[in-house]
């Protein structure tokens, strides 16, 4: 869609929006060490704004607020945060698909739009106004440019379905390859051999993929600059094997198609510096915020987006709130990891939480994610599916680990010729609990 927009309006349409992400881009790159002050100054002016024009402009809060006590009269901002009913996924994402959440007065002849992978359960369409694309660029380029990317880098992009190749990519200006991960691995690496790309960003299962390819192969790729891993958990195992293959260490970036680019990893590979003047991001516990280093839910309001605005929207994933500033000098706040979807961990009978991303580093010396899957039946029961060319050695010690962390739960074992493609491209290792009355521990 947006390559169409190009078409229809021309080069200098093209120019211009390029020069006004080029503005943007230079104010927000300003933002990573700005005074936190300011920052809360900002975060509480934007939030302001957001929710005005959804209480004027977006048929779904102008429901769903007042029937939850909610009236934006006289909002105040982040001291009233808490007033905002928070929205879970599923009704956040049926109100998208109805329609509802939906800007009043927009055609979707001047809107591009981005589809959801499904990974959570169905597709989402989110709507983007022309203003919103150039804020998820610039936030995206900002996170580049932090990590030393130049304009004349060329980037490999691995994605399911290739994107487009925009005005200033096809002059030459930080030109891209898009390696789609739905041909044969054989082409990929055929394709990331002559790119040799300056810059790789995929899925970390598109990374593990591209990787073995180059291994089995004896490849020697041309070294990278910087690798970029979106979309899942980048967990310890994939990152060693980037290092190890590639020679660089990946920066993990936090994201959803619904809200863009929400965190990312800075030099030092460890927290998550959240875009703060983009996003407000709460790390919930059961009774309210997570004090530092607990789990909790991620709850996010894109603070800039107007056609589709995503306000206190209970993402349905896990993080561990920080617990204090990162040592790199920016100022933006953090938290310390994502944790995966919630949907995807195990909630014991005690009622601790085995997390995706505490599963997928525990087995990682024993099997790749994509060797297994574990499910959860019952409180007490589990059952572990593997692939059937994972010989008996490496079963046996990942069901010692797995028997570890479940404790005295029984584990069942299966065999797998392979899993069923579900159209995102993203490894699905963990399934938490089946049953309805799983509840909400976090």
């Amino acid at each position: 869609m947006a390559a169409g927009r190009e078409a229809a309006f021309g080069g200098d349409w093209a120019l211009t929006d390029a020069w006004r992400t080029w503005c943007l881009l230079r104010r927000l790159r300003t933002g990573t060490r700005a005074a936190p002050a300011a920052l809360l100054d900002a975060q509480n002016e934007l939030l302001k704004r957001a929710v005005a024009h959804a209480a004027r402009h977006v048929p779904f809060y102008r429901r769903y607020w007042p029937e939850h006590g909610f009236a934006a009269t006289g909002f105040r901002g982040l001291a009233d945060l808490e007033r905002i009913p928070i929205v879970d996924s599923r009704t956040m994402k049926e109100a998208a698909r109805s329609g509802e959440l939906l800007a009043d007065g927009l055609r979707s002849a001047a809107l591009t739009y981005l589809d959801s992978s499904g990974s959570s359960g169905s597709v989402t369409r989110i709507w983007k106004g022309p203003e919103e694309e150039r804020v998820r660029r610039a936030v995206g380029l900002r996170i580049w440019l932090e990590h030393g990317f130049r304009w004349q880098d060329v980037t490999a992009q691995f994605q399911i379905r290739p994107g487009p190749h925009l005005f200033l990519q096809r002059l030459g200006v930080s030109r891209k390859t898009w390696i789609t991960t739905a041909q044969p691995l054989a082409h990929q690496r055929a394709q990331f051999l002559a790119a040799r790309a300056r810059v790789v960003a995929g899925t970390p299962t598109a990374l593990r993929a591209i990787c073995g390819a180059l291994r089995a192969a004896d490849a020697r790729p041309a070294r990278p600059r910087v690798v970029f891993a979106a979309g899942e958990i980048l967990d310890a195992a994939t990152r060693r094997l980037v290092r190890e293959t590639l020679g660089c260490e990946p920066v993990a970036i936090y994201g959803q198609t619904e809200v863009g680019y929400v965190a990312w990893q800075c030099e030092r590979r460890q927290d998550f510096h959240i875009n703060a003047d983009t996003h407000l991001v709460e790390t919930r516990g059961p009774d309210g915020p997570a004090a530092p280093g607990k789990l909790g839910r991620v709850v996010i309001t894109d603070l800039r987006c107007r056609t589709m605005p995503f306000l206190r929207y209970d993402t349905g994933d896990l993080a561990i709130a920080a617990q204090g500033v990162c040592p790199c000098g920016r100022t933006l706040p953090t938290l310390a990891t994502f944790e995966g979807r919630l949907s995807g961990a195990l909630v014991l009978d005690s009622g601790a939480i085995l997390t995706p991303r505490r599963l997928l580093d525990a087995l990682a010396d024993a099997l790749p994610p994509e060797s297994y899957r574990i499910e959860q039946k019952t409180p007490h029961a589990f059952r572990m599916v593997f692939l059937e060319n994972v010989d008996e050695g490496r079963r046996a010690a990942a069901l010692a680990i797995l028997r570890e962390l479940l404790g005295t739960a029984t584990i069942h074992t299966a065999s797998s010729a392979g899993w069923a493609a579900d159209g995102t491209g993203k490894t699905h290792a963990v399934a938490g609990p089946a049953w309805p009355s799983a509840g909400n521990p976090c």
